[in-house]
C-alpha cells in the first residue's frame, strides 16, 4: 500500500496539483481511508481550501460494490447529501482503495454531475488496479 501512496504523493507534489474537490470513496474497508489521508495531505500542500466530500457519500450497510450488477443497482444503495454548489470545480481527485471494474469511480462521478459538477472538469482517479 506504501509503495503506491508514496508514488501518487511524489506526482501531486511534483506536478504542483491543487485541486478543488477530493472524495474518497465508501467503502466498508479502511484502506481507502489510509491513501486518502496521505493523498489529502499533499493536496493540502498545494491548496489548502479544496472541498473534501469524502463524508458526504452514503453508503448502505454491508452492500460491496461487487456485488451490484449495474450502477443503477448501486446508485439504490449509494447515496451524495451534499447540497452545496459544484458550478466552480475545475479539478477533482477521487480516492478509492481498488479498481476492479470501474463502478465505483463510475458512480460518483454520475452523483456528483447531478449535484452539478461541470462537463468539463477533470476527474483523478488514485486507486490501486487488480489485475
Amino acid at each position: 500500500r506504501l509503495v503506491y501512496a508514496d508514488a501518487y504523493e511524489r506526482w501531486i507534489g511534483n506536478e504542483g496539483r491543487a485541486f478543488d474537490l477530493v472524495v474518497c470513496c465508501p467503502s466498508s474497508r479502511d484502506d481507502a481511508r489510509f491513501y486518502w489521508r496521505r493523498l489529502a495531505a499533499s493536496v493540502l500542500r498545494n491548496r489548502n481550501d479544496f472541498l473534501d466530500l469524502s463524508d458526504c457519500f452514503l453508503k448502505e450497510r454491508g452492500f460491496k460494490m461487487g456485488s451490484a450488477g449495474s450502477l443503477e443497482q448501486a446508485r439504490a444503495k449509494i447515496a451524495c447529501n451534499f447540497d452545496g454548489a459544484l458550478a466552480g470545480i475545475r479539478d477533482v481527485l477521487l480516492v478509492d482503495d481498488v479498481w476492479a471494474s470501474g463502478k465505483t469511480v463510475g458512480l460518483l462521478v454520475s452523483l456528483l454531475a447531478a449535484k452539478g459538477l461541470p462537463e468539463e472538469a477533470q476527474v483523478t482517479v488514485f486507486a490501486p488496479i487488480i489485475i
